[in-house]
C-alpha cells in the first residue's frame, strides 16, 4: 500500500496534451530558421533572377527583399530566447503573413500578371503548411490573411483566365492547406501519445521487474518488507509505502513495515493512527478478489493481464 501526504488530481489526457503542446511549439521554434533560410534562397534567387531580367525593377525589388530580409532575421531571433515559446506560433505565422503581404506588395508596384500572384499564393500556403509543424489554428489565420491579400490585389492586376477562377483556385488551396494541417497535428498527437504510453509501459515492466528482483533476492532477509517499500517509494514517488500483513489472530491486515520520504512531515498522530489501522478481508475488494488464490483476469483494451 502506498499513498502521499497531497496528492493532486491526475488526468493523463491534459498532461499528454500540454506535453505534446510544448514539444510542437519547440519543433516550430527549430524550423523557423530552416524555413526562413529556405525563403531567403527561393525567394532570393527570384528576385536576382527578375532584376537582372527587368532592370526598371531594381528599386523595388531591393526595398521588397530587403525588408523580407530584415524580417526573416527578426523573426529567427524573436524565437530563440526560451521565453519566447508562448508565442512560437504567433510569430511565425506573423512572419509568414508579413512576407506574404510583402510579395503581393511586389508584385502590386510592378504590375505583373495575376498569374504571378496566383503561383506566389499557393506556394506561401503550401509552404507554411509544409515547413512548419504547427497547429492548424496557426495555418487557417495564414490562409485567411493571404487569401484576403490576394482577393484585394488580384482586381488591380490583369489575366486571361478569368479573376473569378484564379481566386477559386487560391480558396480551395487554403481550405485543402487547413485541412491537411489540421489532420496532421491529429496524426503527430496520436504517435506522440502511443510513444508516451510507449514509455510508460516499459517503466512499468521495469519496476516490476525491480520488485521481482529484490523479493527473489531478499526473500530470507528479515528486512525484506522494508527494502521493498523503500523500492516502492523510490518507483512511485509516493509520500509513504507500507505492507499489511494478514494477522489470523485479530482475523485482520495488520501493519508489519512502513517506509516514508525523509521531506514528508505529519503529525505524530496521524502516523499513529496509520500504524494502527487494521482492514478485514472486505475493506478493498481487490484484496477480496485476490484473496481467493486464483488468477484474476483484467481486460484491457489492447491485451488481457492476468
Amino acid at each position: 500500500m502506498c499513498g502521499a501526504v497531497g496528492v493532486p488530481e491526475f488526468d493523463v489526457d491534459p498532461e499528454l496534451r500540454t506535453a505534446y503542446e510544448s514539444d510542437r511549439v519547440d519543433a516550430v521554434r527549430r524550423r523557423i530558421p530552416g524555413a526562413a533560410g529556405f525563403f531567403v534562397v527561393s525567394i532570393g534567387a527570384a528576385a536576382v533572377v527578375d532584376r537582372m531580367t527587368h532592370p526598371e525593377r531594381a528599386h523595388a525589388v531591393t526595398l521588397i527583399f530587403g525588408t523580407q530580409l530584415a524580417l526573416s532575421a527578426a523573426a529567427v531571433a524573436a524565437c530563440r530566447p526560451a521565453w519566447s515559446a508562448r508565442f512560437v506560433e504567433g510569430v511565425a505565422a506573423t512572419f509568414a503573413v508579413a512576407l506574404s503581404v510583402l510579395a503581393t506588395l511586389y508584385l502590386l508596384l510592378v504590375g505583373a500578371p495575376l498569374e504571378h500572384l496566383t503561383v506566389t499564393a499557393v506556394c506561401f500556403l503550401a509552404g507554411t503548411a509544409v515547413l512548419l509543424p504547427w497547429s492548424w489554428q496557426a495555418q487557417l489565420v495564414v490562409s485567411l490573411s493571404i487569401v484576403a491579400a490576394y482577393l484585394v490585389a488580384a482586381p488591380s492586376l490583369s489575366t486571361d483566365v478569368g479573376h473569378a477562377t484564379m481566386a477559386l483556385n487560391v480558396i480551395v488551396i487554403a481550405v485543402l492547406m487547413v485541412v491537411a494541417v489540421y489532420r496532421l497535428d491529429r496524426y503527430r498527437f496520436e504517435a506522440f501519445t502511443r510513444s508516451a504510453t510507449a514509455d510508460e509501459e516499459v517503466r512499468i515492466r521495469t519496476a516490476l521487474a525491480r520488485m521481482s528482483e529484490t523479493l527473489h533476492t531478499h526473500l530470507r532477509d528479515p528486512a525484506l518488507l522494508e527494502r521493498s517499500n523503500r523500492l516502492a517509494l523510490e518507483l512511485l514517488g509516493c509520500d509513504w509505502s507500507a505492507t499489511y500483513l494478514w494477522d489470523q489472530a485479530r482475523s485482520a491486515y495488520r501493519l508489519r513495515s512502513l517506509a516514508v520520504r525523509p521531506d514528508v512531515t505529519l503529525p505524530d498522530d496521524r502516523w499513529t493512527e496509520l500504524r494502527a489501522a487494521e482492514f478485514d478481508r472486505g475493506a478493498f475488494p481487490l484484496v477480496a478478489a485476490l484473496d481467493h488464490g486464483r488468477p484474476i483476469e483484467i481486460p484491457d483494451e489492447r491485451q488481457v493481464f492476468v
